[in-house]
């Protein structure tokens, strides 16, 4: 009796649960809903392998095979096409090119209605049904191994060439996975010689690869919640505009506030663009880059132009659970109408102030001009007593 099939079969739920933590966490973005898919897929093939090498006769057994096979092959491209929207690769870009990933598992889920098989036949054992691999199954396991050399090669790529620490260490951790995987899948070769496979190779490494994806997760947040689920319920309540960046001041969370504010549709998608271009002054762009994250300064109250707006800017750095700067976020107030109203008033007691020496000069020539009427009755009437005296 193969006891490891079972605990495989067991284990293979943790798959799905993943499945459900990442979709709910993160339902927004396409490198999350894929790779969601992916392990959904992918406990689909192990069930499908688990049954076939437990099915009560060939027939049977054949057809779940060809299942298996059709959803571990469609599960790889999907890997494959997630790591490729993970690094914002053009190639897809093109139709051609999302219709190119999918051809192989496409065809494999077509001869789902042909009798074409990767395997000759399925011999009996105690450990259950072992399917015996034809030249085909060689080809099919080339396409899902090349799936997961190029996707890790990928990730490998990132965190190479990444300067943002969470997402260096994010494609380093995703890319260990995939390597065990590929090792796992690539170990079916030797089924070659003895023209015997053992699925739970296969079944272990993607298990092994995908626990320990699940172990680092609970660390360094493999799969965080997205911020844009929060900025949908928290941030667009928010009076103030707010603006996320990651470290190198493009944008990864806006709220509605700043769109109205830019005069910006919403529509017009400002995710990923710089902070410069956004703002249009890229000078003051360059100044909260460089004094937040790199000098690790706080500003306060800062005036700020956009557009017809003035605001006072409050801004900080965002750092992760693990201590590493990953952005920097950055809330303003709009206080147009008070600086507005400031510069009114300061007019208006501009203008009350000169009133206010006008009519203190006036008063002052009046009360003068009293004085010298007082002095020049006087003089009058002293002009005139003289002849009365005489």
């Amino acid at each position: 009796m193969n006891f490891m099939l079972p605990v495989a079969f067991c284990l293979s739920f943790s798959l799905l649960f993943l499945a459900l933590i990442i979709h709910f966490r993160n339902p927004y973005d396409n490198f999350y809903k894929l790779s969601s898919l992916a392990l959904a897929i992918l406990f689909a093939a192990i069930f499908y392998n688990c049954m076939a090498i437990f099915a009560l006769g060939y027939a049977e057994a054949g057809a779940l095979s060809k299942l298996a096979d059709s959803f571990w092959l469609l599960a790889a491209a999907l890997i494959f096409h997630a790591v490729l929207y993970y690094q914002d690769n053009p190639f897809l870009n093109s139709r051609f090119g999302q219709i190119l990933i999918y051809a192989p598992p496409l065809l494999t889920l077509a001869g789902l209605f042909t009798n074409h098989s990767f395997y000759s036949g399925f011999t009996n054992t105690s450990r259950g049904l072992i399917p015996s691999p034809n030249d085909y199954y060689f080809l099919f396991l080339s396409i899902e191994c090349l799936y997961l050399l190029l996707s890790a090669a990928i990730c490998f790529s990132i965190n190479l060439k990444s300067s943002d620490n969470f997402r260096k260490r994010q494609a380093g951790l995703l890319a260990l996975a995939l390597i065990i995987a590929l090792a796992g899948t690539g170990a079916n070769y030797f089924s070659l010689f003895s023209r015997q496979l053992f699925p739970q190779i296969n079944i272990s490494a993607w298990m092994i690869a995908f626990l320990v994806a699940i172990l680092v997760s609970a660390r360094y947040q493999l799969f965080p919640r997205y911020p844009e689920i929060m900025g949908e319920t928290i941030f667009n309540y928010l009076p103030d505009s707010l603006l996320v960046t990651d470290l190198q001041g493009k944008i990864s969370l806006t709220n509605k506030v700043f769109y109205d504010l830019a005069e910006l549709d919403q529509r017009n998608e400002v995710l990923l663009r710089s902070l410069g271009e956004v703002m249009q002054d890229k000078a003051a762009a360059n100044f909260l880059t460089h004094y937040i994250i790199r000098q690790n300064r706080i500003i306060s109250d800062c005036p700020l132009a956009i557009k017809k707006h003035t605001l006072s800017l409050n801004a900080a750095q965002i750092r992760d659970n693990t201590g590493d700067k990953i952005g920097m976020v950055m809330i303003g107030r709009d206080v147009t109408e008070r600086k507005k109203n400031e510069a009114e008033l300061k007019a208006r007691t501009e203008t009350l102030e000169k009133n206010l020496k006008e009519i203190d000069y006036l008063n002052h020539l009046f009360v003068e001009r009293e004085i010298e009427m007082s002095k020049l009755k006087e003089e009058i009437s002293a002009l005139g007593g003289k002849p009365a005296n005489g």
